[in-house]
């Protein structure tokens, strides 16, 4: 039997997507199945970055933190970052409508290579202008920067503070807190 050929395959957008049954991503016209149900361990890393940056934005109109909201980037594109920061949002509705300013994924074995090299391109692609890379097991976070168009890896953190320079903001993350268990 030969390989499979690309055109082959099927070609989804986001008409398909939306009646879909589950937890999906699609990237480029292709359907990725999201993990299983999210650890404990993959929760609490969640929820203490999302509580912690609202505590950091509680008096700012400007910027909202969001979890496990689709982003619609394009027809085939719909991804759903574990945390989104967005600051001056344009609009709300049922999907993000904008490249988020933060993004975090934090890793499970399933959905990895998926984290690491598809989604970083295309978040790199769009403009994203931060997109932070957590491994729960190591309790690593790798912070990259968008720099002229291309990702940089600013550092990695298990404790200390990294300030993320925004165009109208600045937030300084204390990743002690995040990985504080």
């Amino acid at each position: 039997m030969g390989m499979l050929k690309e055109e082959y395959l099927p070609h989804y957008n986001y008409a398909d997507y939306c009646q879909w049954e589950g937890n999906w991503e699609l990237i480029y016209g292709q359907a990725y199945a999201m993990s299983p149900s999210p650890t404990f361990e993959h929760q609490e890393i969640a929820l203490a970055i999302a509580s912690e940056l609202r505590s950091i934005l509680k008096n700012c109109k400007n910027c909202k933190v969001v979890t496990e909201v689709d982003w619609k980037i394009q027809d085939d594109i719909v991804l759903r970052p574990d945390i989104s920061l967005l600051c001056n949002i344009q609009n709300r509705g049922k999907f993000i409508h904008q490249a988020p300013n933060i993004i975090f994924e934090i890793l499970s074995p399933s959905t990895q290579k998926q984290d690491k090299h598809l989604k970083y391109g295309i978040y790199e692609e769009h403009l994203v202008d931060y997109y932070v890379i957590v491994e729960p097991h190591t309790k690593t976070a790798y912070i990259h920067k968008l720099y002229d168009k291309s990702y940089q890896l600013e550092s990695n953190f298990r404790d200390g503070k990294y300030n993320f320079l925004l165009d109208n903001c600045e937030i300084e993350l204390d990743f002690s807190n995040i990985f504080e268990n």
